[in-house]
């Protein structure tokens, strides 16, 4: 009774655990997908020198695509890199000025009243509350996206609905 029941949830959890994993966004695609699928011209004379001359046109438009792809991946690696350096430029400055703070003091000379922290700590940077959004994307998630279609205006049914949830929320 019990023991099944929460088995079967135990297992339903998994299942959309394992959905939400196994569901991969395509970040790039290379064109043309199909090489040696493209109709012959109807005035052909060699059918498979047309045939090859036209896997070798798409072969090489392959090559131009993925060379794109790759100079947008290093691109993207090179700008992340620099902000890690930055951000780690600015760690060891603030571990060297904690250091000569501590090397300063003299373990003989402090008390206990200036070991208590006067002033609560307070974040010196904002914290950044829009993790979703369309800005933030690298270059190819926002490629994909402006080329999305876009949902269906289910937004005319909500004045059907009694609840007053959007009908586009459960799109």
């Amino acid at each position: 009774g019990k023991y099944c029941s929460e088995r079967n949830l135990i297992k339903r959890q998994l299942l959309k655990v394992s959905i939400q994993i196994n569901m991969p966004i395509v970040q790039r695609t290379i064109q043309p997908t199909n090489i040696c699928r493209d109709p012959l011209p109807s005035k052909c004379l060699n059918d498979l020198e047309a045939t090859s001359i036209q896997c070798v046109g798409n072969l090489l438009r392959q090559l131009s695509s993925i060379s794109h792809h790759a100079n947008e991946i290093f691109s993207n690696l090179q700008t992340e890199l620099l902000a890690i350096s930055e951000r780690t430029k600015t760690t060891r400055e603030k571990i060297e000025v904690v250091m000569h703070a501590v090397l300063k003091r003299d373990e003989r000379k402090v008390k206990a009243e200036d070991m208590v922290i006067q002033e609560d700590f307070h974040r010196q940077h904002p914290v950044d509350q829009s993790i979703i959004s369309s800005e933030l994307l690298p270059g190819s998630l926002l490629v994909q996206y402006e080329n999305a279609t876009p949902p269906p205006d289910l937004n005319l049914f909500d004045q059907f609905r009694n609840d007053g949830k959007s009908s586009l929320a459960f799109y």
